[in-house]
């Protein structure tokens, strides 16, 4: 039986969209059913993510971290991860992996602002309407997929900086 249940959507760049945007690698949402380990590492990637409900713990840094319904957290891929829902309190994540030659540059600049990977915002909704946004983007495939799906980026990475 599966351990969770996720709705998303793998994106393939075009060359333009690698040299000059912020791209969509993957967005969805997930809903553990029972405990899992998700583990990554050396992947050439920046995850967002938000717990929509329940909670579980995030492996990063060197470090546990415990998580719960309203957390939200960007992080590097490149230093590897791992994350966990609560055999006690399955949660429901929304997510995207993303890139760009300017990923890099943005979350060094996060970091030298001393902007936490961790954080609660006070409304959730920039973020959720963001990643329902892209969801929505990647799904329907236009001509203008990648330029959105770039300014929805940028717009939950300005919501990360508004939000600390």
């Amino acid at each position: 039986m599966a351990k969770s249940r996720s709705d998303r959507i793998l994106s393939t760049p075009s060359s333009y969209a690698r040299r000059h945007f912020l791209y969509v690698q993957e967005v969805g949402t997930l809903e553990s059913i029972e405990p899992h380990i998700s583990r990554r590492q050396n992947l050439e990637s920046f995850l967002f993510f938000l717990v929509i409900s329940g909670s579980g713990r995030l492996y990063y840094n060197g470090s546990y971290h415990l998580l719960k319904a309203g957390d939200c957290i960007l992080i590097d891929c490149r230093l590897g991860y791992a994350h966990e829902s609560s055999p006690d309190d399955a949660w429901t994540l929304m997510w995207v992996h993303f890139y760009g030659q300017e990923a890099p540059s943005f979350y060094q600049l996060y970091l030298e602002q001393s902007y936490p990977f961790l954080f609660r915002p006070l409304h959730l909704d920039p973020f959720t309407s963001a990643i329902s946004s892209l969801y929505a983007v990647q799904k329907e495939e236009s001509s203008l997929t990648e330029l959105i799906s770039h300014k929805l980026l940028t717009e939950l990475l300005t919501s990360c900086f508004l939000e600390n």
